[in-house]
């Protein structure tokens, strides 16, 4: 079984490109976007995680420059760029579902890795991959992405879906999908990505067994927020319910579930373990404000053991 420190002491690499942002809430600013929550969570979870991505030259880039570092990821594949850092107007509804409106020309859409950087990047043998949609809208983020991907047959990629209304084309979701060994959506991504994926849709199981088979993928997740989610992996395919909490807002909830889910592959968890904690860290941090909100290993352990005695 892995464990997140090597043979050697040193802590398990993983790594993620995309978008850095700052979500302005009602209450204020928090940093965000999708695959840097993943980072975060996996950072937490004692990866030594490094995120590939760029802030502008301004003072929400150095901000959020500051904000990762504290997080304890390695930003040594930050760039900083001519143009403004990420931003995302967001507005939550009476569910605690989040609307964003992302602004244009963000710095992270400059992310351009070279030759020399994605070897570097593969020499220091990271055991997962995490990247999303948003970012690959960019010609740029999406070369260096299949470049990088190329350059890791070993790792695990994980595509996490997280598809933003008008920043998506069929076309983006097959390559992104064509690079992924591990494919996670939302129930009414799913729905929308079925026929575009040649993957239809009765329910979750046959989604999931027609997605692997077509893609070549071994695990596909599908999350459904408080109805649970399910795991299909290695042909193995489980469900679970979501615990019982009092939702504060799900922004980042999908993401720590990401984070969860390659903690548990990377283990050797068999499917159902892997799910039962990636919907209880995507439970936890969706009862509190915020994508990054603090958490730690006892407040995740005391949610699994409520639910376990609700269950029980």
């Amino acid at each position: 079984m892995l464990r997140t420190t090597s043979n050697q002491g040193r802590a398990v690499r993983v790594i993620g490109i995309g978008e850095v942002l700052w979500d302005l809430l009602p209450e204020g600013k928090t940093l965000g976007g999708a695959p840097c929550n993943v980072m975060v969570n996996l950072a937490r979870l004692g990866y030594d995680a490094g995120f590939i991505t760029a802030v502008g030259a301004d003072e929400l880039g150095t901000t959020a420059r500051d904000a990762l570092v504290a997080f304890g990821l390695d930003t040594s594949f930050v760039a900083t760029v001519d143009r403004p850092t990420g931003r995302a107007d967001v507005i939550v509804n009476e569910n605690g579902v989040p609307e964003f409106r992302l602004a244009a020309d963000a710095a992270y859409e400059a992310i351009d890795l070279s030759a020399a950087d994605v070897e570097l990047i593969a020499t220091s043998n990271p055991r997962a991959m995490i990247f999303g949609t948003l970012a690959l809208c960019s010609p740029t983020v999406r070369r260096s992405t299949a470049a990088l991907a190329r350059a890791l047959p070993d790792a695990l990629r994980v595509y996490d879906v997280n598809l933003r209304v008008g920043l998506w084309d069929e076309e983006l979701i097959r390559d992104a999908s064509g690079m992924a060994t591990v494919i996670k959506v939302n129930e009414e991504e799913a729905k929308v990505l079925a026929p575009i994926l040649e993957a239809p849709w009765p329910g979750r199981e046959a989604f999931s067994r027609a997605l692997a088979d077509r893609q070549g993928v071994r695990t596909v997740a599908i999350t459904a927020g408080s109805r649970g989610a399910s795991l299909l992996l290695d042909g193995e395919f489980a469900e679970a319910p979501a615990p019982v909490v009092e939702i504060v807002d799900t922004i980042g909830a999908g993401d720590a579930f990401t984070a969860a889910m390659v903690d548990g592959l990377l283990r050797g968890w068999p499917s159902e373990k892997v799910l039962a904690r990636s919907i209880s860290l995507g439970s936890l941090v969706a009862s509190r404000p915020g994508a990054m909100s603090p958490w730690t290993a006892d407040d995740l352990r005391e949610l699994e053991e409520r639910t376990a005695a609700r269950l029980s």
